[in-house]
């Protein structure tokens, strides 16, 4: 896979016929906070193993939680092939990526997404479980099982959302990104342009987008402002933006991206103000199941689309289909390691033996004590209380009793 220029991700010109690039997470949604994580880890001794179900199999169907709806959004006339440019995967980058390369009118945007979509938010089609910030939806999961490290018997959930959105519309509504350092580092790896001073202009964009915001003293609850206490009594300091690319330790309650009690995804953000552009189009319930290779270039993708397999074609292709999912086209596309390809039927068009490898999750230590009785009454006769009076505060997410450290 060819390095991307971060700064070329909204100027499709820039974009090589048929190139793909992984960009999920990458630019709008790095939400892993890996405050001393400086150097690369030994990645052979942390990855995560999956089962092998997981590497070559998108589970093709329909999500079962899924209304029959939503097939083509919006009022896009972009033709099924002959768009200028496919994006896979609808996802916490993909619907970034198709709403911000959709503001040039002059370009048509094909938007693939495996799950459904529900459509603009006010249209008022969207589940209510993905909407409450106070849960975390268990609705339209991939079902990705697998084991977390090679010794391990035991099964894990990993959870994926298929629905438009992505992982954002199903998440805990927290928004936080790395220290400074962290994307120096990737600079210095090889990557130019991931550095901090480059990206930040983009996490700035990102946060306004997806209107984050920090509780204020008045909105924490009893639980949260003991903890914030406790930890400066223990001498961690209090700070006041854990998304600071400059602090390095301190506690605060965690920025949430919620907007008046509505998880507010990145589909909302992103796609939303677009959504009525004729050079847009929205395909939900469409899963990619490989690339169309030809000559050594990409063409198009191969997808179910509401049950039937399909071609489809267009001048370039922007893969972002996540950690699970871009990998796994890529495998079936034939782009991997040659020998496990040919282990499992797959013509080799590209030898790169690390796709599908060396899996790591964000490094979080958590820490679970139990308050006594009179404590967790308090908490809940507060969050109770904020509702009522008008729905604001930490009272109405998933974070009403999260602060968080580094």
């Amino acid at each position: 896979m060819t390095s991307i220029d971060p700064s070329c991700l909204i100027d499709t010109k820039r974009y090589p016929l048929g190139e793909q690039s992984s960009v999920e997470g990458q630019l709008f949604i790095a939400r892993s906070r890996a405050r001393s994580l400086h150097r690369v880890p030994d990645v052979s001794r942390t990855r995560s193993r999956l089962v092998p179900e997981l590497c070559f199999s998108t589970r093709p169907g329909r999500c079962p939680t899924a209304k029959p709806c939503g097939l083509i959004s919006g009022v896009g006339s972009v033709e099924m092939n002959g768009a200028d440019l496919i994006i896979v995967g609808g996802g916490s980058a993909g619907a970034a990526l198709a709403g911000l390369i959709a503001r040039d009118q002059s370009v048509s945007v094909l938007l693939l997404e495996a799950g459904p979509d529900y459509g603009h938010q006010r249209a008022g089609q969207w589940p209510p479980d993905l909407l409450d910030a106070r849960e975390i939806p268990q609705s339209h999961q991939w079902g990705y099982r697998g084991r977390n490290h090679a010794t391990h018997t035991e099964l894990s959930t990993y959870d994926r959302a298929r629905v438009i959105g992505g992982c954002s519309a199903h998440n805990g509504c927290v928004e936080l990104y790395g220290h400074r350092r962290d994307y120096d580092a990737w600079a210095e790896l090889g990557n130019p342009g991931w550095d901090w001073l480059s990206i930040e202009p983009a996490i700035k964009r990102a946060i306004e987008m997806l209107r984050v915001r920090i509780p204020d003293t008045a909105e924490l609850t009893p639980f949260q402002a003991a903890f914030l206490e406790g930890a400066q009594s223990a001498g961690v300091p209090r700070v006041a933006d854990l998304n600071d690319p400059d602090d390095a330790q301190g506690v605060a309650p965690s920025p949430t991206n919620i907007v008046e009690g509505t998880r507010w995804n990145s589909a909302f953000a992103y796609l939303d103000p677009v959504r009525d552009q004729s050079n847009l189009t929205v395909l939900g319930h469409t899963t990619v199941r490989r690339l169309l290779i030809h000559s050594g270039r990409v063409s198009g993708v191969h997808a179910i689309v509401d049950g039937t397999g399909q071609d489809i074609h267009a001048e370039r292709v922007i893969l972002a289909a996540g950690a699970y999912g871009s990998p796994t086209i890529l495998l079936h596309s034939g782009i991997g390691d040659p020998m496990e390809l040919e282990s499992a039927g797959v013509a080799c068009h590209h030898p790169l033996p690390g796709v599908g490898k060396h899996l790591t999750d964000h490094p979080i230590i958590d820490l679970k004590l139990k308050p006594s009785q009179n404590s967790d009454r308090a908490d809940e006769r507060f969050c109770g209380f904020r509702l009522v009076a008008g729905r604001t505060g930490v009272a109405q997410s998933t974070q009403y009793r999260l602060c968080r450290g580094f």
